[in-house]
């Protein structure tokens, strides 16, 4: 039978080495990354372009699971005896707005330092019933064992989170890590952080021998994630990883892993990558999402147990359902385009548009061939609408979409208003 709710997973991170496609050129970065003493990584790239699954991937790697290598054949890179790296992360959301903030989570989270330390819980008898909290840490990390086998602590004097938390690294790498492991401190959507700089002299200063940082978020330019950057160029030599659309090769490996999975019993059809891949622009989320409604529509005529091959008719007709899987997105397609034609003509000509930076002439001379007479004021309106922010001017000439998902959501769309002609294609009729 086929796996139709495991071939696909545009609903969450990929974790697994087997469902991952591509990234090699990346993936052969943070090897680097990692083999190199003193040197953190930066992950970086636009909203829904794949960071947080490489970012799983690299998890892995540094805790010596290699499948990544031989798939890719990057075997010659790793070091003698592989990556022996403890991992501890945090993903920051809303509620974190500090640096302060995300280091209190990762001394405390399930997932931060309190996933190394909980073997020591059972030593300290009388915290039994204590949560994993900064008092606890501060006495997990502080005592030491007497020659009549009772515990005795020193007293932490730190006058910041900053202080307890490079002390809490240094206890790690001095009673926790073997000789051969490193410590690898994972900060993902750290875009979100309102106030970033402190974290640059933290990297500066931990950085070194078996601490390494792995912080990744939202940037078209990796010094947006990092304010001060030139105070930790010397950390970042080679850990700057640019995370960017899928090529179309890469699109084509997901599928070729899609029917691997599913024991060649079923097929994509080519045609069908080709157009996910244009409708998606290579982002992995709508890569995924595109590719799991089609296999939707071919289960709903063909049911489980045949086998086959899914087409780009089953894409098309599995669209109809888009709007109903991006809500969001779908109110503020609805919200701009107002009852008004000519805007949804305009904004579903910039979308499908291939360049990111669109050119303004070029966007009136394909509105005002649909039937637009008047561009200029419903460009106006487009980039009045702020909430959210859509469209946002470059300079006098240049204009893109502030959001890369809204965009191939427009593109992909069926239209609101607009009538359809084989020839001039979508118009105002």
């Amino acid at each position: 039978m086929i796996d139709v709710h495991n071939t696909f997973s545009p609903g969450q991170e990929i974790m697994s080495p087997e469902k991952f496609a591509g990234r090699k050129v990346n993936i052969a970065q943070a090897i680097r990354a990692l083999c190199r003493p003193g040197t953190s990584i930066l992950v970086y790239g636009e909203r829904g372009v794949g960071k947080t699954s490489f970012v799983e991937m690299v998890k892995l790697l540094a805790q010596g699971q290699i499948e990544l290598l031989y798939k890719h054949d990057l075997k010659s890179l790793m070091p003698v005896g592989g990556f022996q790296y403890k991992v501890v992360s945090v993903e920051c959301d809303e509620a974190v707005e500090t640096t302060e903030d995300v280091l209190q989570r990762l001394l405390t989270s399930p997932e931060g330092f309190s996933s190394l330390v909980s073997s020591r819980i059972t030593k300290l008898e009388y915290t039994q019933k204590e949560s994993i909290g900064i008092s606890l840490l501060k006495k997990l990390f502080t005592y030491s064992l007497s020659t009549d086998d009772k515990f005795t602590f020193e007293q932490f004097k730190e006058e910041s989170i900053f202080e307890l938390f490079t002390n809490v690294v240094q206890s790690v790498c001095g009673s926790i890590l073997t000789q051969k492991e490193g410590l690898l401190i994972v900060i993902d959507e750290f875009d979100r952080v309102k106030e970033k700089q402190k974290i640059s002299s933290l990297i500066k200063t931990l950085s070194k021998n078996r601490v390494k940082f792995l912080i990744s978020g939202i940037a078209t330019t990796y010094f947006q994630l990092i304010h001060d950057h030139a105070s930790i160029e010397r950390q970042l030599y080679l850990g700057k990883i640019n995370i960017k659309p899928m090529t179309e090769d890469e699109i084509k490996m997901l599928f070729k892993l899609a029917e691997e999975h599913n024991h060649n019993d079923i097929r994509f059809q080519s045609a069908l990558v080709r157009d996910i891949g244009a409708k998606s622009f290579g982002f992995p989320y709508y890569v995924q999402l595109f590719g799991q409604l089609a296999l939707d529509q071919y289960i709903e005529i063909y049911a489980l147990n045949s086998k086959g091959t899914v087409t780009s008719s089953n894409f098309q007709e599995g669209l109809r359902n888009f709007t109903y899987l991006e809500p969001k997105l779908e109110k503020t397609y609805i919200d701009i385009l107002g009852n008004d034609p000519a805007r949804e003509l305009m904004i579903k000509g910039m979308a499908n548009l291939t360049s990111k930076e669109i050119r303004q002439s070029e966007v009136f001379k394909y509105c005002v061939k649909r039937g637009l007479t008047n561009p200029k004021q419903t460009l106006a309106t487009l980039l009045g609408f702020k909430d959210p922010e859509v469209l946002r001017r470059l300079d006098k000439e240049r204009i893109t979409f502030n959001n890369p998902l809204f965009r191939i959501f427009a593109s992909a769309r069926e239209p609101e208003f607009l009538n359809h002609d084989p020839q001039r294609g979508l118009i105002i009729g």
